[in-house]
This record gives C-alpha cells, sequence and structure tokens, in this order.
C-alpha cells in the first residue's frame, strides 16, 4: 500500500516542479519584457525631448534671423503695400472703371465696375474716356445695384450703368465714366514707386536703363516703359519715376497702380503728377 502511495504521488511531485519552474520562466520573461518597454519608451521619449529642443532652438534662431532681416529691411520693398483699391471719395466729380461689358437686346450697352469717386444719377450726362478711344458722352439710362434699379449710386458701390445709344465695340474694359471734363486723358505721369525685394519677389539685378514693364491700373494691364533719366534702380528702392504709356488713360493725382515684369508683380505706385 505505501509502496502504491509512493508509485502513484511520485509523478505528481514531478509535475508540481516542473510547473513552479514553468511559473518561475514566465515571471522572468515577464520581467524582462517589461523592462524592454520601459527602456524602449523613456529612450525615445529622450530623443523626442532632444529632438524637440534642437528644433526649438533652430526655430529659435531661425526667428531671430527673421526678426533681424525684417527689422533691417523695415523701409526696403519687403514691405510694399499691393493694396491698389481707391480710397472712396464721395465728393469728388463721379468716375468709374469699366471692369465688364455687356449688351442687353431693348435696353443696349452695359458698363460694369466699382465706383471709386464721387455719385451718379439716372438721367446724368456722362463720359465714357481711355485707350485711345474717341471720348464719347452719353447718358445714364438705368443704374442696376445687387439686381435692383436704383436712382442712384455712390463711391464704393458695384453697379452696372445702361448707356443710352452707345454702341457695344464703342466700349472697352480699361476705360472710365466720367462726370464730363472732370479728368485727364494722358501716356505720361509721374509716380513714387516703392520696388519689392528679390526675396519678396522682386527684380533680381538693378535697372539700369529705360525698362519696359506692364502697368496695372484698373483691371487690366497696360504696356508702359519706366524713364531713368540716367538713375539706377535697385531691389527694394523706393524712388519718384516718369512713366510713360503705350495707349492713353484717364489719369489723376494719387490712383494706385502696380508695376509688372510679364505675370510677376515687381512694384507699386502712386501718380504725384499728371502731364
Amino acid at each position: 500500500m505505501d509502496m502504491n502511495n509512493f508509485q502513484n504521488n511520485e509523478p505528481l511531485k514531478v509535475e508540481s516542479n516542473n510547473s513552479g519552474i514553468k511559473t518561475i520562466i514566465v515571471l522572468v520573461l515577464i520581467i524582462v519584457a517589461i523592462g524592454v518597454v520601459i527602456w524602449l519608451f523613456t529612450g525615445k521619449s529622450f530623443n523626442k525631448d532632444n529632438s524637440n529642443n534642437t528644433t526649438n532652438n533652430n526655430s529659435s534662431s531661425n526667428t531671430n534671423q527673421e526678426s533681424s532681416n525684417n527689422s533691417n529691411n523695415s523701409t526696403s520693398g519687403s514691405k510694399v503695400d499691393l493694396n491698389i483699391d481707391p480710397d472712396f471719395d464721395l465728393d469728388g466729380p463721379f468716375l468709374m472703371p469699366i471692369s465688364d461689358i455687356f449688351y442687353e437686346t431693348g435696353k443696349g450697352t452695359i458698363a460694369v465696375g466699382q465706383i471709386s469717386r464721387g455719385s451718379v444719377h439716372v438721367g446724368d450726362s456722362i463720359s465714357i474716356m481711355g485707350l485711345d478711344h474717341d471720348i464719347i458722352t452719353t447718358t445714364v439710362s438705368e443704374i442696376e445695384h445687387i439686381l435692383s434699379s436704383i436712382d442712384e449710386a455712390q463711391a464704393g458701390d458695384k453697379v452696372s450703368i445702361y448707356l443710352t445709344d452707345v454702341a457695344r465695340e464703342d466700349i472697352e474694359k480699361g476705360q472710365v465714366l466720367a462726370l464730363p471734363n472732370s479728368i485727364e486723358e494722358t501716356k505720361n505721369f509721374e509716380a513714387e514707386i516703392s520696388f519689392l525685394t528679390t526675396n519678396a519677389g522682386g527684380i533680381n539685378l538693378p535697372i539700369t536703363s529705360d525698362y519696359p514693364c506692364l502697368i496695372h491700373f484698373n483691371d487690366i494691364d497696360i504696356d508702359g516703359t519706366l524713364l531713368l533719366d540716367n538713375n539706377n534702380i535697385n531691389p527694394g528702392d523706393k524712388v519718384t519715376l516718369n512713366i510713360k504709356l503705350e495707349r492713353s488713360m484717364a489719369l489723376d493725382e494719387d490712383m494706385k497702380f502696380l508695376i509688372k515684369d510679364s505675370d510677376k508683380t515687381i512694384g507699386a505706385g502712386v501718380i504725384t503728377n499728371v502731364d
């Protein structure tokens, strides 16, 4: 009987020992795995912190450098204002650049644009001027604003103006509607011009002779020439120059414009004197 108990219990003791060893091995493996995970996590965190510190230091250095550059260029072409929207004048004589043209059967030719100066009423006599066309004097037969007919419009309003007895082919985008005899047509004017720096997209090299370019007025580009009079222009310069246009424009002092080289804007100007 004792022998049977011994024989029956011995294997159980061996299984119990094997089970204990397996349990220890599993615990060791779990501890090792936890240690590896902790090491990987802390190592990546450390590297990430170092990377962030390096990035922050570089960013701080770049910011300081940019601030220094901006401070050095505070009066240069990098600060050129390229907004040429007019300062709407409610009291001046009526003026509206033509940005689009339509023809409506039964109503005639319609000039579309935003009034930059003064006001206009139905029945007013106005002139169509510019771009080497003969000056046409006509009458305002109707004014439309936001799909509604109105009797009067003023500076800042975007309107459609119906013109009496004007053929579609006699009017062109870029011309202006104006109070008769209130503005002159010209091809020559003087302007104060601010040129962009090279980094801001301006010219790469100094301009040393008369410079053909595009003058951007009223949603159109006009061929023109900057007359240097033996002066040089460097990127970022602010200068006063005479400009000659290939086609006449109805211009006045304080009007704003852009200077373009092909499709790239290189400067902005404001008219100081009209010849």
